[in-house]
C-alpha cells in the first residue's frame, strides 16, 4: 500500500485537524483511457469551493470532508501538469473515522474526480479520449483511483481518530437514530447549495437496470433465434414439397406425351415419284385399258356383229373425191375402227389411205 508523507506541521494551526494533500487530477490517461484537461478542471474549482468543496467517500452521498485550497503543480513522475488539493476529513461520524484510519494506513490511496462532461465534445486519439465541457461536483476519497497518479502525498499523521473507548461509550449511551439513503442525501445536499448529488445507490440502481435491460435483450435474441430456426425448418419443408411437386409434374408431362403419341393417326409413307419412263408406261397402260384394241385387217371381232360402213366420199364441183376429211368425221371413223364395226376391206383400205 502507498504510504503518504507527514503533512508539514508548520502549515497546521491545530494538530488535531485531519489534513490531507494529494493530486486531485494529473494530465495523464487513466485506466479507462480518459483524461481531464487541467485548465478546464482549474476553471471549475472556484464554483466547486463555493458549493462546499465536497469530498465524499467512494462517490457516495456520504460526505466525509471538504476542500481547503488548491494549486497547480508538475507531477514528478509524468512531468505533466496536475492539481494539488488540500482537504480536511471530518470527525463527526463513524464513517469519518473509518475513512481517516484508511487514509493514514495507506489503504485509501487517493482522490477521484466526480462530475459531468459533455460527451459530444470528446476529443478521441489513438492514445485515448480527452474529455471536455467539465462540471466539477465533488472529489471522492477512494482506495484505487482511476488516474493512477492522483494519490495522497501528505497526511497529518498526528491527528487521531475519535474511536477511543470513552468516545465509543458516549456514542453507545446516546440514542441511536438511523437515516435512510434519501435522508443522508438531503443532509449532504445541504453542503452543496441544496442540489442533490449522484450517489452510489443511484449508480448501483442504474447498473442493475442496465443488467436487466441486457438480460431482456438476451432473452429477446434467444426467442428470435428460435423463430429463425423454426422458419428455417419450414423453408426446408417447403423446398422438399416443391421438389416433389416438380417431379410429379415431370411424370404427368411424360404420361401426357406418351398418350398423345398413342392417339395420333398413323401417317402413310410418302408416295415415291415415278421416273419419266414409268410415267410414260403408266399412261400407255391407261390408254390401252380405256381403248379396246383394233383388230387387224381381215380379223373378225368375236361377240360383236359385223358392221359394214359406207363411207361417204365427198367430192368437189368437178365430182372428184376430196382427199381431206372433216376432223369430226375422222373421229367417228376412228371410233368405228376401234370397235371393229367396219369390216369391209375396201372401205378399210380407203380409210387408211385417207388417214395417211
Amino acid at each position: 500500500m502507498t504510504q503518504a508523507e507527514q503533512f508539514p506541521i508548520i502549515e497546521i494551526l491545530d494538530e488535531s485537524n485531519r489534513i490531507v494533500r494529494g493530486w486531485a487530477t494529473v494530465d495523464a490517461f487513466d485506466t479507462k483511457g480518459e483524461k481531464l484537461p487541467i485548465d478546464e478542471v482549474w476553471k471549475t474549482l472556484p464554483v466547486w469551493m463555493e458549493r462546499g468543496g465536497v469530498i465524499t467517500k467512494d462517490h457516495t452521498n456520504a460526505v466525509i470532508g471538504r476542500g481547503l485550497n488548491y494549486e497547480k503543480g508538475v507531477h514528478t513522475i509524468t512531468n505533466t501538469d496536475g492539481i494539488l488539493l488540500t482537504y480536511k476529513v471530518f470527525d463527526n461520524y463513524k464513517w469519518d473515522n473509518d475513512v481517516w484510519n484508511e487514509i493514514k494506513s495507506g489503504e485509501r490511496k487517493g482522490l477521484s474526480f466526480g462530475g459531468r462532461v459533455k460527451r459530444e465534445l470528446t476529443e478521441s486519439t489513438p492514445e485515448g479520449d480527452t474529455l471536455h465541457g467539465i462540471e466539477t461536483f465533488e472529489f471522492a476519497s477512494v482506495k484505487d483511483p482511476a488516474n493512477p497518479y492522483a494519490l495522497n502525498t501528505e497526511v497529518n499523521m498526528v491527528a487521531k481518530s475519535n474511536d477511543s473507548p470513552s468516545t465509543e461509550k458516549e456514542s453507545s449511551d446516546a440514542p441511536s437514530q438511523s437515516l435512510n439513503d434519501s435522508e443522508v442525501g438531503k443532509k449532504a445536499s445541504d453542503l452543496t447549495g441544496g442540489e442533490p448529488m449522484e450517489t452510489q445507490n443511484e449508480i448501483k440502481d442504474a447498473i442493475q437496470k442496465s443488467n436487466d435491460a441486457v438480460k431482456k435483450c438476451e432473452e429477446l435474441v434467444t426467442k428470435m433465434s428460435e423463430v429463425l430456426n423454426k422458419t428455417s425448418e419450414a423453408v426446408t419443408k417447403i423446398d422438399g414439397s416443391v421438389t416433389k411437386n416438380v417431379e410429379l409434374l415431370d411424370q404427368i408431362i411424360a404420361a401426357l406425351t406418351q398418350l398423345k403419341a398413342e392417339l395420333a393417326p398413323a401417317t402413310p409413307p410418302p408416295a415415291s415419284t415415278p421416273d419419266e419412263g414409268q410415267m410414260s408406261k403408266s399412261k400407255d397402260e391407261v390408254k390401252k385399258a380405256d381403248v379396246p384394241s383394233t383388230p387387224e385387217d381381215g380379223a373378225v371381232t368375236k361377240g360383236a356383229p359385223a358392221m359394214k360402213v359406207q363411207t361417204p366420199r365427198p367430192s368437189n364441183d368437178d365430182g372428184e373425191t376430196n382427199k381431206s376429211l372433216d376432223p369430226a368425221h375422222v373421229e367417228d371413223l376412228g371410233l368405228a375402227l376401234a370397235h371393229g364395226k367396219i369390216t369391209d376391206h375396201d372401205t378399210l383400205r380407203s380409210i387408211k389411205a385417207r388417214l395417211r
